[in-house]
């Protein structure tokens, strides 16, 4: 940032012009940016943006600069959003140009709806609040979007094509979604999916036929738009944001909102929720738009998303009762592992992820079938292993291997676990209702171990650089 003031000095030099400035100080910059420059002397301000989120907003209360329009929604009721390369001068009116040259003011987008969930919270309290809040989400979103799965218009809408595979590519927790969202695909429907890790997306291949699922909460996670920049070319590509403003809404070919609304926590929790259930949506919906599913068995499993609310909230209740001993027991405990079986496998991999983000204690996700193939001995005496229990049959034999070995288990999921949460074995997006003791167990040893779950330490809510 050193360097841009100083190239903006630089320039100031041989003019007052600030506009101007800005415009030759950022055309020497490679890579993603997005700042606001202020001329103490004048008072002039120039913002300018390129790879990375800014909006400016004219209202009555001021003019107002932010990377995401939660930020000023209490301000103003519309928006613009600079795109790669403007530069915009802040006065009465805004100013706007590109690569130095004067451009006309992109059309205002209006501000999306108040936000369904109070944000007057304790400041160190959000991700609880948000784990609080996943039956409502999903009840909220399922009103939106659920009359419109059964008859193939969540997937006639987008405009996109048929297609024959589906490739997610994102990054974290949107990853582990992607998956949950890809195998329902394929168990449901028989069609092939695969998952791409944003980072390492570059050279994959992309077969003709594929749909490409790019995730991302924020819509700016600079992993997944690089991916989305240097990619192949030529597969229809759908966003799944929880913006659909953002820039990576704004670059695809059509975008789907999982409309949590806000979430301030840094580790994620009911966005998960939200993209399982429109994902999965948005798979039956595709199947039945292009005939591979009928209408019946649509209807069926739907059905059964909307059991998803009730499922959320009686999960929540029984790990509230049960985990507090559960905690205190493995609240020493250095490494975890997490296992699952089939649909489960990424429900593990969620919980692995949330206890590495917020107790800082080691944790791997494996499919229990892989135990013998190098997990197994990672345990000894008392290491904690959860498993997601979603009765496949041979969980037993895996869970008998960790015991011999002194393994502590703790099992989540089917009646006579160590934490019983409602499933339903037909689900199409398999056990979701699991992912809220893992997230109340992350959560309640982080607050043991006297840790502010809200801001792990080296994580950041949107991570816009790569």
């Amino acid at each position: 940032m050193r360097v841009i003031c100083h190239l903006v000095e630089d320039r100031l030099l041989d003019s007052d012009d600030l506009l101007g400035a800005v415009s030759d100080a950022v055309a020497q910059l490679t890579g993603s940016w997005a700042l606001v420059v202020l001329d103490a002397r004048t008072g002039r301000m120039v913002a300018a943006a390129h790879r990375s989120p800014l909006l400016a907003a004219r209202s009555a209360a001021g003019i107002f600069l932010a990377s995401d329009i939660s930020a000023i929604g209490d301000w103003v009721d519309e928006f613009h959003i600079l795109a790669d390369g403007d530069v915009v001068e802040v006065t009465n009116d805004l100013v706007w140009t590109n690569s130095g040259i004067p451009a006309v003011v992109p059309a205002p987008i209006p501000r999306p709806p108040r936000p369904h969930f109070s944000l007057t919270v304790e400041a160190d309290d959000h991700m609880a609040a948000e784990i609080r809040e996943q039956p409502e989400a999903a009840a909220r979103l399922l009103e939106e979007v659920g009359g419109r799965i059964a008859t193939g218009e969540l997937w006639n809408d987008l405009g996109l094509p048929r297609f024959d595979r589906m490739r997610v590519v994102a990054c974290g927790t949107s990853l582990n979604a992607g998956e949950v969202i890809g195998s329902a695909l394929s168990r449901l429907g028989g069609l092939g999916h695969s998952s791409v890790v944003a980072s390492e997306a570059a050279g994959s291949v992309v077969e003709p036929g594929t749909l490409t699922v790019m995730i991302s909460q924020s819509g700016e996670t600079a992993d997944v738009l690089r991916a989305l920049e240097e990619g192949p070319q030529g597969s229809p590509v759908l966003a799944l944001v929880n913006n659909v403003h953002s820039t990576l809404g704004r670059k695809v070919d059509a975008v789907l909102s999982c409309a949590a609304g806000p979430e301030i926590g840094v580790a994620a929790t009911k966005t998960f929720v939200c993209q399982v259930i429109v994902g999965t949506g948005l798979v039956i919906s595709a199947l039945v738009a292009s005939g591979r599913m009928d209408v019946a068995r649509a209807h069926r499993l739907v059905n059964d998303l909307y059991l998803i609310p009730e499922q959320l909230a009686e999960a929540a209740a029984a790990a509230r009762a049960l985990l507090p001993p559960l905690v205190e027991e493995v609240r020493g405990a250095k490494g975890f592992l997490f296992l699952g079986r089939g649909a489960g496998v990424a429900y593990a991999a969620e919980g692995a992820l949330k206890l590495k983000e917020i107790t800082y204690r080691w944790a791997e996700a494996y499919p229990a079938g892989e135990l013998k193939h190098g997990p197994l001995a990672l345990v000894e005496e008392g290491t904690p292993v959860i498993v997601i229990d979603d009765d496949d049959h041979r969980l037993a034999g895996n869970i008998a291997e960790v015991r011999a070995r002194g393994g502590r288990i703790i099992t989540i999921g089917r009646p006579g676990s160590s934490v019983e949460v409602p499933l339903s074995l037909a689900a199409p997006c398999g056990p979701l209702a699991a992912v809220v003791p893992l997230q109340m167990l992350a959560l309640g040893l982080a607050v043991e171990l006297g840790f502010d779950a809200d801001k792990p330490r080296n994580l950041a809510k949107s991570v816009t650089v790569d």
